[in-house]
């Protein structure tokens, strides 16, 4: 009688993982010969005492987000891409909230390269976001914008650790007239944890 085996994938799974891995950092070591990273991320928007003498609207839902990123450079010129979740921080406590998620580009200039760190980037993307509880919500497809100078420390050759401040807009596109279901313009901080090549 057969009798069927368990079979287990993971190591062959985790040994094609990490040849991908190094097969594709090698291709990232030669399309940006000036090095690269990518790693994990945090950020807020900025809706307290500190921000709100800034003269820049500041018209904020609490929102915060978290995701991955990463990015080459060549030139001082940096471009990558990126993808996050974001909630406002509302939805911890009460039933109505904001949560989406959003992917896009990554495009900068490194001013300083050195111990020291210094990259002014801009972030452009598109995704999706939800506002509401989970019996009456509507969503969204939107845009999301920000420009911010981060400052990193290198901790190793191969690790950063980066602190930023910028400005974002987060808004809907469709449905209804643009801007105007949901709009969200606030200054934000956070921090990134880098590994590549600094």
């Amino acid at each position: 009688m057969f009798q069927k085996k368990n079979f287990n994938f993971l190591p062959i799974l985790s040994s094609l993982f990490i040849f991908l891995l190094i097969i594709c950092s090698s291709a990232v070591k030669y399309a940006f010969p000036y090095g690269g990273a990518g790693g994990l991320f945090y950020g807020a928007q900025g809706t307290n005492l500190l921000f709100s003498q800034l003269p820049l609207p500041n018209i904020s839902s609490g929102l915060s987000y978290f995701g991955l990123y990463g990015y080459g450079v060549s030139n001082n010129c940096i471009i990558g891409g990126f993808g996050f979740a974001t909630l406002s921080n509302s939805i911890w406590t009460e039933a109505d909230g904001v949560a989406g998620g959003f992917g896009g580009l990554i495009s900068g200039y490194k001013i300083l390269d050195r111990f020291i760190q210094i990259n002014l980037m801009v972030w452009l993307g598109l995704g999706g976001f939800g506002i509401g509880n989970a019996e009456d919500s509507s969503g969204f497809f939107g845009y999301y914008a920000e420009v911010n100078l981060e400052i990193g420390i290198k901790l190793q050759k191969w690790m950063c650790l980066f602190f930023y401040i910028g400005y974002q807009t987060v808004g809907n596109l469709i449905p209804g007239p643009m801007y105007t279901q949901f709009h969200n313009s606030s200054p934000v901080f956070g921090a990134r944890l880098a590994f590549g090549s600094f």
